[in-house]
C-alpha cells in the first residue's frame, strides 16, 4: 500500500487543479464581456500602481538600485556635463528618460510596461486660481500589456525633492557688523525654498518649454548644463521663478536660512544668533577666521567644498549642485563659487551675496550678511557696486550671477 500512495495523492492533486482550472473557465466564460473588461481593467491598475511606486524612489532619488546602470545610461543632453554632485540627477526628467529607455521594457504582476519615448517628456504649466500660483508637472506616458490587450497610462511628477521648508519661528535680517538688525516671523506663512542655485539645464529646458521666456528672448546657454545659470537679467529671473509658481529668493529668507537660530527648540527668542558661518556657531574655529588673521594660507579640498573662494582654484574644481557648502536649513551653495542674487526690499542696494570666487579667503566678504548691489541689466562690470569690498575684486571682467526661487503659502 505504501507504494501506492504518493501516486494516489499526485492523482487527487491533479484531479482538484483540473476540477479547479474547469470551475474557473467556467465562471469566466459566465461573465459578461464588460464584467471580464473590468477585471482586466483592475489587474492592469493594480500592476501599474506598483510600477509608479518603484518609479517614484528612482524619480526621488536620482539613482537605479544598480549602480552600474546609472554609469551606462547614454544621455546626450548630459554630454557636457563634469564636476556634479549626483544630487543633480534627482527629480530630473531628462535622467529618468534616460532611465526608462535603458530598461525597454518592466514587468509587473504579468504586465509588461514599457515608456512611449517618441512621445518624450511633457512639460505641463498649470495655474492654482486658489493660490494665485502656477505649478510645473512631468507627464510621461507608458503603454501596458497583458493578456495580449494594450492601454496607455500617464505618469505625473512634481520636482519636490529640490525644496526646503523653513521652520515656523522668529528670525532676523542683517549682519550687526553691516546694519541693525531687523526681527521677523513667518508663523502665519509656510515658506519653500529652492534647495539649489538654478542651473543651466533647467533654464534651457524652461526657454523650450514656455512661451513666456521664448517671448522674452532668453537666450540658451550651451555649456555645462548643471553649472549654475548666470546670465539672466533681473527680470529674466522673476520670469522664470513666476512660471515655476514661485519668486526669487529675498535676502530675509535667505538670512533666516543661513544664520544658525542656535536654539532650535525656542522659536521665540528674545536674543537672535548671528554667527559669521552657516555651518558652525564658533567663529573663531573656522577656517576662514584663520585666513582672516593670516594664521592659514593652505586650504584643504574639504575646506573649498564649504566655501569655494579665489583661492581654491589651485585646490579642486568646482563641484556644481554640491550638498557640501550646506545650512542649518537644508540649502546648499550658500557661501563661495558664483554670486547670488537677492531680492531685497528692505535694503534695495543691497541685493548680492558677495562671497564668492571672486574674492580671497583673506577677504571679510565671507561671512553671511555682506552683501553688494547688482543693477540687475546687464552683466558688465558698470552694474555691480561691491562697496568697501571693492578692492577685493579682481575680476574685471563680464560677471555672472547666480539665482534660486522660493515660495510662499498664507495660512
Amino acid at each position: 500500500m505504501k507504494l501506492f500512495k504518493r501516486p494516489v495523492l499526485l492523482i487527487v492533486i491533479l484531479l482538484v487543479i483540473t476540477v479547479s482550472v474547469n470551475l474557473v473557465t467556467m465562471l469566466i466564460q459566465g461573465q459578461s464581456d464588460s464584467e471580464r473588461e473590468q477585471l482586466w481593467q483592475a489587474e492592469a491598475s493594480r500592476s501599474f500602481l506598483e510600477f509608479a511606486r518603484k518609479s517614484q524612489l528612482i524619480w526621488l532619488s536620482g539613482q537605479s538600485s544598480n549602480a552600474k546602470v546609472k554609469d551606462e545610461l547614454i544621455c546626450p543632453v548630459f554630454e557636457k556635463i563634469k564636476d556634479v554632485d549626483d544630487s543633480f540627477y534627482q527629480c530630473n526628467p531628462d535622467y529618468f528618460s534616460c532611465y526608462l529607455n535603458s530598461k525597454k521594457e518592466f514587468v509587473e504582476n504579468g504586465a509588461k510596461i514599457s515608456f512611449k519615448s517618441e512621445e518624450g517628456v511633457r512639460y505641463l504649466y498649470s495655474n492654482d486660481p486658489l493660490n494665485s500660483t502656477s505649478r510645473l508637472e512631468f507627464l510621461f506616458l507608458f503603454n501596458l500589456e497583458k493578456e495580449n490587450k494594450t492601454i496607455t497610462r500617464p505618469l505625473y511628477f512634481e520636482k519636490s525633492c529640490h525644496e526646503v521648508f523653513l521652520p515656523q519661528r522668529i528670525y532676523g535680517y542683517g549682519n550687526p557688523k553691516e546694519q541693525k538688525i531687523w526681527d521677523w516671523d513667518n508663523f502665519n506663512q509656510k515658506i519653500f525654498i529652492d534647495k539649489f542655485q538654478v542651473t543651466n539645464y533647467e533654464v534651457n529646458k524652461w526657454i523650450e518649454t514656455s512661451a513666456l521666456a521664448k517671448k522674452l528672448k532668453v537666450k540658451k546657454n550651451d555649456g555645462n548644463p548643471a553649472a549654475s545659470a548666470l546670465y539672466l537679467t533681473k527680470s529674466e529671473m522673476d520670469a522664470y521663478c513666476m512660471e515655476q509658481g514661485k519668486q526669487v529668493l529675498s535676502a530675509k529668507v535667505y538670512d533666516a536660512a543661513v544664520f544658525h537660530p542656535g536654539d532650535y527648540e525656542n522659536k521665540r527668542p528674545t536674543i537672535l544668533n548671528r554667527s559669521r558661518f552657516p555651518w558652525t556657531r564658533s567663529n573663531l574655529k573656522s577656517f576662514v577666521f584663520k585666513a582672516w588673521a593670516n594664521k592659514k594660507k593652505d586650504f584643504t579640498k574639504d575646506e573649498c567644498s564649504k566655501l569655494y573662494a579665489k583661492d581654491c582654484k589651485s585646490v579642486t574644481s568646482y563641484i556644481h549642485h554640491s550638498t557640501l557648502s550646506n545650512s542649518w536649513s537644508g540649502i546648499y551653495q550658500v557661501m563661495g563659487g558664483p554670486f547670488e542674487y537677492l531680492e531685497n526690499k528692505i535694503d534695495p542696494k543691497k541685493n548680492i551675496r558677495l562671497s564668492s570666487i571672486h574674492f580671497p579667503l583673506s577677504s571679510r566678504v565671507h561671512q553671511i550678511g555682506i552683501r553688494g548691489y547688482w543693477s540687475g541689466a546687464s552683466h558688465n562690470i558698470q552694474e555691480f557696486d561691491f562697496g568697501k569690498y571693492e578692492k577685493d575684486f579682481e575680476n574685471k571682467e563680464r560677471v555672472g550671477v547666480a539665482f534660486r526661487c522660493m515660495r510662499m503659502i498664507n495660512e
